[in-house]
């Protein structure tokens, strides 16, 4: 009693020992797990369907909707919430035609915030994650535009299968076809893969974008790198970015110091806190006081200042080669 009892260790099976290490068996029973795991979910997955159906004599059938965008500027444009909001409900005034037992309301399951699709399937999304929760046998959900949806073909497939054996019918309101025929899979298929390459193109020449920003020292964001400065006003299409000779004086100090004495970086923030006062002629800031340079901030400095000199050794080779 009182002495921690230390958990056992994995034993390999006796006629492996000897012949593969323990990780080596793990990674051999990678495919077991995983038919395992498939046996598990197919098991939760019959209870949710048992329960469905109990539910669904309490219950009736819900109408929902589902409305996202991917950026703060797009909820002013004509695709915005509001545009799918009016799609969504005047596609389900058309399918109550054909299921009269649906509700008059539309369940509105929105995105507070932008977030993307491309970045995030829909079960992880806040307002997606509600939606793939409570839809049960006998719902409808109506999607305005299928990126909307998915930007990602994995996602939208599994997805749409979860639904298919949860009893719900799936809409897309600017798709008039049936989800439930072999053409209209094939014709879902296709077009969240091209969602996912428009996605994928649109995050790529973002990032050539910015990477040429960056090389003729242009502001490619709000904040400047840590070392670097403004200069110009917000929304000046001059602006440029230059060494802050102040901010790289102090990362040059925490190098030296963290380099030389080997301290830790809350010492580290201590000395360059000192050091900082006598050099500005102040007093001595304290932790949690605006200006303090603490121990992370210490650390992340120190990390860039190499970076940079790193960066500027490589492109000093490069020109004299």
């Amino acid at each position: 009693m009182g002495q921690d009892v230390m958990p056992p260790e994995k034993k390999v099976p006796y006629r492996q020992k000897r012949k593969i290490t323990d990780d080596e068996w793990q990674r051999i029973r990678i495919p077991t797990r995983r038919e395992e795991l498939e046996t598990k979910i197919k098991a939760i997955e019959r209870q949710i369907a048992h329960i469905d159906r109990r539910v669904q004599k309490i219950r009736s059938p819900v109408f929902a909707a589902y409305i996202r965008c991917s950026h703060e500027d797009s909820k002013e444009s004509g695709l915005g919430e509001a545009a799918q909001l009016t799609l969504c409900r005047r596609w389900a005034e058309f399918v109550r035609h054909e299921h009269p037992e649906l509700p008059k309301d539309v369940k509105i399951y929105q995105e507070q915030d932008a977030v993307s699709a491309y970045k995030k399937d829909l079960r992880h999304r806040p307002a997606g994650r509600r939606l793939y929760l409570d839809l049960r046998n006998g719902d409808h959900v109506v999607f305005a535009y299928l990126d909307r949806a998915f930007r990602s073909t994995t996602d939208c497939l599994h997805t749409l299968r979860r639904f298919k054996r949860r009893g719900v019918t799936v809409h897309f309101a600017n798709l008039r076809i049936d989800m439930n025929t072999p053409t209209g899979e094939l014709v879902i298929t296709i077009m969240a893969a091209c969602a996912q390459m428009d996605s994928a193109i649109k995050s790529e020449r973002i990032k050539a974008a910015l990477r040429e920003l960056r090389r003729l020292g242009r502001a490619s964001n709000k904040s400047p790198p840590m070392g670097y400065r403004h200069t110009g006003r917000p929304g000046d299409g001059n602006r440029m970015v230059v060494p802050d000779l102040e901010q790289r004086a102090i990362m040059g100090e925490i190098v030296r110091v963290r380099d030389t004495y080997g301290w830790t970086w809350e010492n580290v923030a201590h000395y360059i806190e000192k050091w900082r006062s006598i050099r500005e002629k102040r007093r001595v800031l304290h932790l949690g006081e605006k200006g303090y340079w603490g121990g992370e901030r210490c650390s992340r400095a120190y990390k860039k200042e190499l970076a940079i000199r790193e960066g500027a050794k490589k492109a000093a080779d490069k020109k004299d080669f």
